[in-house]
């Protein structure tokens, strides 16, 4: 369901709201994810304010991509017993320290350390943000909600696009360090999970929270659904050891943690950070009549438009057929991208007529990934996982995530050293491939679905279990 009068705007207007200041860091997220394509090509300039050799670039991409796998281990220690604000506000804080390292850093140790501790704080948002918008979401806008972090995630990329070419790198380093901070200013006012207060004990308060997101005082039916739906989840003993465990002994966990692992590698192993984070050099490459950075901030510009469309399709449209349909698109895209380099670059033809081709590519990549693969994953993590288990399934789907594009990076920055530009390509083409058989065989259905009701569908339980007055009834 898409929110389009102003009746239906005012009744999500608060869990909206409260979903914006949640992913506000995200904009300062996106500047630093997409800092190092515009930034490098200045730091290997004989003028550059940190001297650096081309091999040392490589480690300003990977060095922040280690941070993110360090970020998810640290998430894994601390956030399982703590509030989900409290975690969004500690996720915030390597990210500002990261700005300020950038912001003094005079050799390429100290913006390695920088670029690290921001990668750190990334990952931690991506644990953090996820729980927090599936526990507050109505079912019915959950989808739209869980595409504001990619949506806020990309306007922070057009805007380091749009400011680091043309402005001293310092101007970057102070707008994302505002942003984070502004962040941590706003969150102390949005509610707290309801889902989080009622596992704490804090029943009335849970009650307030859902009073203040639903803009309603009639909350009562909804608060013993998830009640009732908690003390199921949450039954035994509640140590992050066992909710570890019972990740790999229960059938459902293990299910749900499969088809996250899967959908988080391919997000990464399509390519997608590498074209964030090497976009210029990419443009460069491919030639063309505009210039790189023009060229790179349509791209931005398209990963954002794209965004904003796929809120119009993810409540909209099925997550299983937006996943199959967009997994084969991004494939075919990434597979063509391949010939022309291969035939440009590897052959040596002249493609002087096909300038066009490589930004119609891009832009084709950008709207066919945002559709459907790079939404309905961290769509579903906020989905699956049921509230005793939450925290360690969505720590090791990130953990894959992060792994994964750290071996994405080093994929294309060493193959296309070695063989060429155009062999990354048809990997990413490839793994793009595999991604269509796995969802059409194995990604479920959970549109317009409850939180609980998903669960049953994981167990293989018949979706009309519902629980009504704090019973389950099938």
């Amino acid at each position: 369901m898409v929110v389009c009068n102003i009746q239906e705007f005012r009744k999500y207007a608060v869990q909206y709201l409260a979903v914006f200041v949640a992913t506000l860091g995200m904009l300062s997220d996106g500047m630093q994810f997409g800092w190092p394509s515009p930034a490098i090509p200045k730091l290997l300039r004989e003028d550059s304010p940190i001297p650096m050799t081309k091999e040392q670039s490589k480690w300003v991409t990977q060095s922040y991509i280690a941070g993110n796998v360090a970020g998810v281990l640290l998430s894994f220690a601390i956030f399982n017993k703590l509030s989900r604000k409290i975690s969004i506000f500690i996720s915030s804080l390597p990210i500002i320290i990261s700005w300020l390292g950038n912001l003094v850093a005079s050799s390429i140790s100290v913006l390695y350390v920088a670029r690290f501790i921001g990668g750190v704080g990334r990952n931690m948002a991506y644990v953090a943000v996820p729980m927090y918008i599936g526990e507050i979401a109505d079912p019915q806008i959950r989808g739209v909600l869980g595409t504001f972090m990619y949506i806020m995630m990309n306007v922070g990329v057009v805007a380091v696009y749009a400011l680091t070419p043309y402005l001293p790198l310092s101007v970057s380093s102070i707008t994302g360090l505002i942003l984070a901070v502004v962040q941590i200013l706003f969150l102390k006012f949005v509610p707290e999970s309801p889902y989080y207060l009622i596992t704490s004990g804090k029943e009335e308060e849970a009650r307030k929270s859902l009073q203040t997101l639903r803009r309603s005082d009639d909350v009562e039916e909804e608060l013993k659904t998830l009640i009732v739906a908690m003390k199921r989840q949450t039954a035994g003993n509640n140590r992050f050891k066992d909710s570890f465990s019972r990740l790999f002994t229960v059938r459902s966990n293990l299910k749900a943690l499969g088809i996250l692992l899967m959908l988080r590698a391919i997000q990464m192993l399509s390519g997608v950070s590498v074209m964030t984070m090497h976009i210029h050099m990419i443009f460069q490459q491919a030639g063309g009549h505009l210039t790189t950075e023009v060229s790179a901030i349509i791209y931005g510009v398209m990963m954002l438009s794209s965004c904003l469309f796929s809120m119009a399709t993810t409540d909209r449209f099925g997550r299983k057929s937006l996943m199959i349909f967009s997994c084969l698109v991004t494939s075919l895209v990434l597979i063509s991208q391949g010939f022309f380099f291969y035939v440009k670059i590897g052959v040596g033809y002249n493609l002087d007529y096909l300038a066009w081709l490589p930004i119609l590519n891009i832009i084709g990549f950008v709207l066919a990934y945002r559709i459907g693969l790079g939404t309905i994953p961290i769509v579903m993590v906020s989905e699956l996982f049921p509230a005793n288990v939450k925290v360690a399934g969505v720590v090791l789907a990130d953990l894959m995530y992060s792994v994964s594009s750290f071996i994405s990076n080093a994929l294309f920055e060493y193959t296309e050293d070695a063989l060429g530009i155009f062999t990354p390509f048809w990997l990413f083409g490839g793994f793009c491939l595999v991604a269509v058989v796995f969802s059409i065989l194995f990604v479920p259905e959970t549109k317009g679905k409850t939180l609980e009701e998903i669960q049953y569908l994981l167990m293989n339980k018949n979706t009309a279990c519902v629980v009504e007055q704090g019973k389950e009834r099938c």
